[in-house]
């Protein structure tokens, strides 16, 4: 792929700004493969302009480097630049890569299986936004959650679809906006004032929606029910925390807060740097470069003592770091009880949505 800063203003900004101390690559895997500083990598790339096009698809867009940067150089924003760039005039390679994410946002939603968005069509002002990967993973704990959301509000409907995160990691900014005006124009038409949503990439993906965007964990936060010390019989357990909560502390404090009392015993700390460390699961990633995804996971496990738990409050998360074939379990699971499931494949995925809708049918008839 070509490359100037004509095109990629952002690269000379960062290339100018960095001044190569390295605390952005103590908390990412992908500093691993640079042989230099980022700041002398990107400034090479600018002279030589020339870069592999499917270069910065081994950064999984966490924002670990731009949150501890002390310069403020943003390398999340070169990374997303050269993306946007790849899909311009993308090889066939990545034409391909592009077609199956797209398909598959394009399947995540229910009206092509001949269901209605909203479900129940026509009732509820709220609705309950599981989000792509808690869909496609762990169906039965989204039938768990809508009913216990239920259980305080009658009327919550449920909406299966994508919040067009995949789109705009993969540099598709044009067809993530396509996908939020469609589901704006979806929750307008059908009365909708609130949606419900347990994947934190959702939280902030849907925030620009004219509706009111809520987490599952404020609303689930007040039953006390779901509380307290009924897993106090985790020998340990330690709590991951997910890359979108970064900036959200507010939110990333209610989650821990849940945690700790669902398992009293929970380290709700325990990289001991700001924000954790990533899983390896965003920025599509898993889709152009499965072979470094287990870099992320290792990593991960090097914090855990012996005989923990490793509790996530997103799906993505939870799948990355090897679901229930390694003691990694959903915080709603601990709430709601039951087992995790393995790490789905690519087919399950299209048919646990399937038994999805078909659950949720049978669930309201």
């Amino acid at each position: 792929m070509k490359l100037n800063e004509a095109v990629c203003p952002e690269l000379r900004v960062f290339a100018d700004k960095c001044v190569d101390c390295g605390l952005c690559l103590k908390g990412c895997i992908m500093s691993d493969q640079l042989e230099e500083g980022p700041g002398k990598v990107v400034s090479h790339f600018l002279k030589n302009g020339v870069i592999e096009d499917d270069w910065a698809f081994r950064c999984s867009l966490c924002g670990y480097c731009s949150s501890v940067c002390p310069v403020g150089a943003d390398l999340r924003s070169v990374m997303t630049a050269l993306r946007k760039r790849a899909c311009a005039k993308p090889s066939l390679k990545m034409r391909k890569l592009f077609a199956g994410v797209l398909a598959f946002q394009f399947m995540a939603a229910w009206e092509h299986m001949g269901t209605p968005p909203v479900f129940p069509k026509g009732k509820g002002r709220r609705l309950f936004f599981p989000g792509c990967a808690l869909a496609s993973s762990d169906p039965e704990l989204v039938l768990m959650t809508w009913r216990e959301l239920r259980s305080l509000d009658s009327d919550m409907g449920i909406m299966v679809g994508c919040c067009g995160t995949p789109a705009a990691s993969l540099g598709r900014d044009d067809v993530a906006e396509g996908i939020r005006s469609e589901l704006a124009k979806t929750l307008m038409s059908c009365g909708v004032e609130e949606i419900v949503v347990a994947c934190p990439n959702c939280l902030k993906a849907l925030s620009s929606l004219p509706v009111k965007v809520s987490s599952i964990w404020g609303c689930l936060g007040g039953n006390g029910s779901l509380s307290g010390s009924r897993h106090a019989e985790l020998e340990g357990a330690m709590f991951h925390s997910p890359c979108p909560l970064r900036d959200d502390e507010r939110e990333l404090a209610e989650v821990e807060r849940l945690a700790e009392e669902v398992c009293p015993s929970i380290r709700t700390d325990p990289y001991g740097s700001k924000g954790g460390l990533c899983c390896g699961a965003g920025g599509m990633v898993p889709i152009v470069h499965p072979e470094v995804l287990s870099s992320w996971s290792e990593r991960i496990s090097r914090y855990r003592r012996n005989g923990e738990t490793v509790v996530c409050c997103c799906q993505s998360c939870v799948d990355s770091l090897g679901g229930g074939d390694s003691d990694v379990v959903h915080l709603l699971r601990l709430m709601l009880g039951g087992a995790s499931p393995p790490p789905p494949t690519g087919l399950s995925r299209w048919t646990n949505r399937r038994k999805l809708r078909r659950a949720i049918l049978d669930d309201v008839e």
